[in-house]
């Protein structure tokens, strides 16, 4: 009672000082931070510049996708200062102070939230006691994500709204009972925020978790899931695969949209430029797909077998042969790989299994343009055993 008692005192201390106080300071924005930053995959403002620091053209200095993507090579904590080379532009944020728009916005858990109105908090160097890095990384990111796919796939393929990412969080992953996304940031290694297609992969999950009506997602249903990793569902029961490796799977694709000329994840997750490894397998869409579905379930052994993250990963490789062959059959074909991709979410529930997924696909794509990508659709599928 005591502790209620104060906190309702600083409240009204609070209230009553803003009261006393008739004159309030004015904060100046560059009106374009409120504005669309564009429809291109890559806007032109954006690029890598070794003098982003001292460029006015940039309003913020980030690491293009990863630290080891960038630099193709190994990369940790210490060089990150180093590899903030990525000038970019800040928009579509909504007037608020923050790092916040009408689908998200970035809260700090454990560092000093970042405001607008200091310019130095958008080029200064990393450090493990602050975030601001993150931050802005983590809003860069995902609000390219919703403005690219905006124009690519229409809004309402875009159900997200009020989402909060936290970039300073102990753990990484999304949480669809709290609509969030935490990403890590430990000492001694490289904060998961700085990681663009981690940032995305986790987005795709909650967009996922969306179009599927809110049912694709359940923690009280373990069917087709099995305990792996001390994760109730961290691995898939059979090779027939389950809804958490199709959540997976969407955050791995949408990863491959946003960075399609490198459609891999984990760089620096793994150290690797191959991205990361899972049981001797690489976390790349462009490879994955050469293995059949029972060859991706034994690839981790034992209690292991099945782990959604490779499981996912492989699902969201067949889809990327599909888009792939069907751009090279018609330029431009990919965005309807992309549109029928999100339209077979919508059938996705906690029980799904590829094998749900895939006639959700194939009479998505039977009417879809008269038919005319199901054969290509299907001789994907049928090719590695699903």
């Amino acid at each position: 009672m005591t502790l209620k008692l104060a906190a309702v005192a600083v409240a009204v201390f609070i209230v009553g000082c803003s009261k006393l106080s008739s004159v309030k300071v004015a904060r100046s924005y560059d009106p374009a931070f409120f504005t669309s930053g564009g429809t291109e995959l890559v806007p032109p403002s954006d690029k890598l510049s070794s003098s982003c620091a001292s460029d006015a053209d940039f309003d913020a200095c980030i690491v293009y996708k990863n630290p080891v993507a960038q630099k193709q090579a190994s990369a940790g904590p210490g060089e990150l200062t180093a590899l903030l080379h990525y000038g970019v532009k800040l928009r579509g944020l909504n007037h608020s102070d923050g790092l916040e728009n009408r689908y998200f916005k970035i809260l700090s858990l454990h560092t000093p939230h970042f405001s607008l109105s200091h310019p130095d908090q958008r080029k200064g160097g990393y450090s493990e006691s602050q975030s601001y890095v993150e931050q802005v990384t983590a809003y860069y990111w995902a609000n390219r994500t919703f403005e690219y796919l905006t124009a690519r796939l229409g809004e309402e393929r875009l159900p997200v709204k009020g989402l909060t990412i936290y970039p300073d969080d102990g753990f990484t992953g999304f949480s669809a009972s709290g609509h969030s996304i935490s990403l890590a940031k430990k000492p001694g290694e490289v904060s998961k925020a700085l990681s663009g297609e981690i940032v995305v992969q986790l987005l795709g999950q909650a967009l996922a978790y969306q179009l599927s009506g809110e049912k694709s997602f359940d923690l009280h249903n373990l069917v087709q899931h099995k305990t792996c990793d001390l994760n109730p569902k961290g691995c898939c029961s059979s090779e027939l695969g389950c809804a958490g490796a199709l959540n997976g799977a969407f955050g791995d694709y949408l990863a491959g949209i946003m960075f399609p000329e490198s459609p891999k994840l984990g760089e620096t997750a793994g150290q690797s430029v191959a991205g990361q490894n899972i049981c001797g397998l690489d976390r790349d869409l462009a490879k994955l797909s050469v293995k059949s579905r029972s060859a991706i379930y034994a690839a981790c052994t034992g209690a292991s077998a099945g782990k959604i993250a490779l499981e996912g990963a492989w699902y969201a490789s067949l889809w990327w042969k599909f888009r792939t062959r069907a751009e090279e059959l018609e330029s431009g074909a990919s965005r309807d790989a992309d549109i029928l991709f999100f339209e077979h979410a919508r059938a996705w529930t906690a029980t799904s299994t590829f094998i749900e997924a895939k006639k959700a696909s194939l009479a998505q794509a039977a009417t879809y343009k008269g038919g005319k990508y199901a054969a290509l659709l299907e001789s994907v599928f049928t090719a590695a055993g699903l």
